[in-house]
């Protein structure tokens, strides 16, 4: 059994993350203004997986990278 941080959604419901309901209520450029990022900067994306923003957040920082981090392993195998 892995640590899983409380908070977390756990990898079976990883479906949400990429969901149309998400998209309408959490929707990629209003976040990334808010965020403030900007043309090359590099960006840490902390959990990443399904990709919802990490093609966002790069087409918006390059030339600048984007480093992604999944925390959860199960997040991965799905």
């Amino acid at each position: 059994m892995s640590w899983q941080p409380e908070g977390l959604i756990p990898p079976r419901a990883a479906g949400v993350l990429d969901s149309p309901l998400r998209r309408l209520i959490s929707p990629r450029v209003p976040v990334l203004n808010w965020a403030g990022i900007r043309r090359g900067e590099d960006v840490l994306e902390i959990g990443p997986v399904p990709g919802y923003f990490t093609l966002a957040l790069a087409a918006r920082a390059a030339p600048g990278k984007v480093y992604a981090v999944e925390l959860q392993s199960g997040m991965m195998a799905r």
